[in-house]
């Protein structure tokens, strides 16, 4: 490492203290760098404690064994770093470092231990090692945002901010990569062809991955962690479980219909053509459409170039000698024909142009994905009224404002829908094998919550379209069992804030209500109409609740919006906004009118984030989840910190729920699958259907009953789930 620059040290990182922690000089070490394969059986002898381990791979969807696999295997520990290269050992030498990875009693550390370990799972034929935590997890869990903007990854953040090393470890390796021509189009090095480097450079890098891990593990995670216990416990049980049960689902995958999505991208495509085709024939749409075209073809004539080329005049030569004969020359040039004129290639190229022009369609001559050409037809022809701008002050054309625009706007929103619903299949049918089985992966975790986030594709983000979601089964003979934590982030705030609103709809005598309908029916504006139907928000049945649902569906709408935008800390104007965008027309004084009463009807939960505030600013920018986990929020994101403790809350409470039906299915000797564990309030699994049954009940009884017994809240969880065979019928109301 060069000197040290402290560039790094003012970042308010909170819990984390930023201390300059070198590399171990290699002296102080007993093993360091590139291990010859005769000194692996002594080296692994002399490991002891917590070992970091980093794997170099070709590829990285571990599921793929044929294409993806590791090259070199880097470790560290208190006595030192060493690289294995894995093409230079031979079979007793891989079998002596399997049977050490799998019984290396202190556990392993990984920086991505979701990457690194499942990797290690298809090596080890499906068996894990001891994982004793992910490096990358403990910084999100630990450090939350410290500022605006801030990373987790080791190179990204660990090495500069933690550690405050001036360079990487990249330098090297880089040089290569460039060297060799393994860069991209702006010249960068690529690094997904990292695995052809060298042993010598690759081990170096690897080397001191594992080396920054173990120095930010040892020196900086650890005493945090004797500080907030809480957290080992919840990462070696709930979360250490979910990483290994999201390796386990990412490498038995998700089983498509192939030939029912290709039969909804027909479809859908069909559906783009007509909504396309519906909003250009649209009577005041098409006039302009035409006029354009008569322009076009108007501008065409102006353009038109001279059809032929100039002719040189021919010089007609004398034609009598001075004898008074006709001259030869003369003669000669009467004899040749007149030439005729030559088309021009700029007429040419004119004519098939305007011919085209003259010919063509109205879809043609407006695109409906453009921008532009959508500004020109709703606001500069028809005039409709600018709602929202873009970045760069252009009215804005996305669906938002479309919305606004009623019934003339309707098909270009459904274009737009079925467009994006044919990049999510493509997207599917690109990525899943020939039999149909789609490997998606995880982000663990994906955001500072604590929540997953999907990648290749990402399946948090699936359409839901019956087009789409029937076509996602279980595999034959198979059933899904799909549970559902029932308003948990409500549940969450509610036993926090003890808001009596709140825990009329939640509490322990609390009857079935709708939080909605509750909070709107006592808000000026709005409420009488809610009454009216004859919803009682402190009475409630299910008749009129039914009732109100059906004949106040606008004023359920924007009471709503309130409850959703409310963890967020949306004001009146923010409101407005929003509810001007669904389309509902209400002025900002009744919209401030309802605010003022929407926190006097939660009075408590205003009270409970008046507590966060002054905890965050006791602690110096941090405040604990209901479960006791510490939550580091920046100062500019404080409005948002009952939003952050509810969802973290309320994800850690699933991630409990995942470890006890987990533990049960394991116990009963279930056979099951993870399908889709993580998906914000609910998880899905895998059954042979001669197991459903029982598989239901652990799931959805017993496992249940046992959050309940451990979480032993004022407030009794609820769910709801069953058996399923399409996620149509997991996510959409039937």
């Amino acid at each position: 490492m060069s000197q040290l620059v402290q560039v790094h040290a003012s970042r308010p990182l909170v819990l984390f203290r930023p201390e300059h922690t070198p590399a171990r000089p290699a002296e102080q070490l007993e093993w360091v760098g590139l291990l010859d394969p005769d000194q692996l059986e002594p080296c692994l002898r002399s490991i002891t404690g917590p070992c970091v381990l980093d794997l170099e791979t070709r590829g990285t969807q571990f599921w793929n064994t044929e294409e993806c696999f590791p090259i070199m295997i880097g470790l560290a520990w208190s006595g030192g770093r060493v690289c294995v290269d894995l093409h230079g050992l031979s079979d007793e030498q891989q079998a002596l470092l399997d049977r050490f990875l799998l019984g290396y009693p202190d556990g392993f550390l990984a920086h991505n231990a979701y990457f690194d370990f499942g990797f290690l799972y298809q090596r080890l034929g499906g068996k894990f090692p001891r994982i004793l935590g992910c490096t990358y997890a403990y910084y999100t869990q630990l450090a939350g945002e410290g500022w605006t903007g801030q990373r987790w990854g080791l190179k990204t953040s660990v090495q500069p901010d933690i550690l405050l090393w001036e360079e990487t470890n990249d330098i090297k390796l880089d040089e290569w990569l460039v060297a060799e021509g393994h860069v991209n189009t702006a010249g960068r090095p690529l690094k997904g062809e990292m695995w052809r480097a060298p042993a010598e450079i690759l081990a170096e890098y690897c080397a001191l991955d594992c080396e920054a891990t173990y120095l930010f593990w040892h020196h900086h995670i650890l005493p945090l962690l004797e500080e907030f216990p809480v957290v080992r416990s919840y990462h070696e049980g709930d979360f250490l479980n979910l990483v290994k049960l999201l390796i386990k689902q990412t490498v038995a995958g998700l089983l498509l219909n192939r030939e029912g999505l290709v039969r909804t991208r027909a479809e859908l495509h069909d559906a783009e053509i007509k909504a396309r085709d519906t909003f250009l024939s649209h009577p005041e749409i098409a006039p302009h459409v035409q006029a354009l075209q008569d322009f076009q073809v108007a501008a065409s004539w102006d353009a038109q170039p001279a059809r032929y080329l100039k002719q040189e005049v021919r010089k007609e030569p004398v034609k009598y000698t001075k004898s008074g004969k006709i001259s030869v020359s003369w003669r000669k040039w009467s004899e040749k024909p007149e030439p005729q004129p030559k088309v021009a290639a700029k007429w040419l190229s004119w004519e098939r142009k305007h011919e085209a022009l003259m010919n063509r369609g109205a879809h043609e001559i407006i695109n409906v994905d453009s921008q532009a050409d959508i500004r020109y037809l709703l606001i500069d022809c028809l005039g409709l009224p600018v709602v929202l701008e873009t970045d760069s002050g252009l009215p804005s054309m996305g669906e938002d404002a479309l919305r606004t625009y009623g019934a003339i706007a309707k098909p270009l929103i459904e274009h737009r829908t079925a467009v994006k619903e044919i990049q999510y299949i493509d997207s599917y049918l690109e990525l899943a094998t020939p039999e149909g089985v789609l490997h998606a992966g995880w982000r663990v975790p994906g955001t500072v919550t604590g929540r997953v986030a999907g990648s290749s594709p990402n399946l948090m983000q699936i359409p839901k379209s019956r087009g789409v979601l029937e076509n996602f089964i279980p595999r034959p003979g198979c059933v899904w069992i799909d549970y559902d934590l029932s308003a948990i982030e409500m549940v969450v705030m509610a036993e926090i804030s003890e808001d009596p609103g709140l825990m009329s709809i939640y509490g322990p005598n609390a009857k079935p209500n709708d939080i909605y309908l509750f909070i709107g029916s006592q808000l000026p504006v709005i409420g009488p109409i809610i009454r009216a139907t004859g919803y009682d928000p402190y009475a409630p049945t299910p008749e009129t609740i039914k009732a109100a649902k059906a004949e106040a569906k606008v004023q359920r709408s924007i009471a709503k919006t309130f409850v959703l935008a409310s963890n967020y800390g949306a004001y009146p104007p923010k409101l407005h906004r929003t509810l001007t965008l669904q389309g509902i027309r209400i002025s900002i004084h009744d919209v401030e009118q309802m605010f003022d009463m929407f926190w006097r009807v939660l009075g408590g939960i205003t009270e409970y984030k008046n507590k966060l505030r002054e905890e965050w600013r006791v602690n110096g920018g941090w405040v604990s989840n209901p479960m006791g986990r510490p939550l580091c929020v920046d100062s500019k994101l404080t409005k948002d910190l009952a939003n952050r403790v509810c969802q973290s809350g309320g994800h850690d409470i699933l991630m409990r729920y995942i470890s006890i039906f987990s533990w049960r299915l394991d116990a009963a000797d279930i056979d099951w699958t993870p399908i889709v564990l993580d998906w914000h309030d609910q998880s899905i699994i895998e059954v042979p259907e001669e197991q459903a049954e029982l598989a239901d009940y652990i799931m959805c009884v017993d496992s249940f009953a046992e959050l309940n017994q451990q979480m032993a809240g004022i407030i009794t969880l609820k769910g709801s789930g069953g058996i399923v065979r399409s996620l149509a019928e997991s996510k959409l109301e039937m």
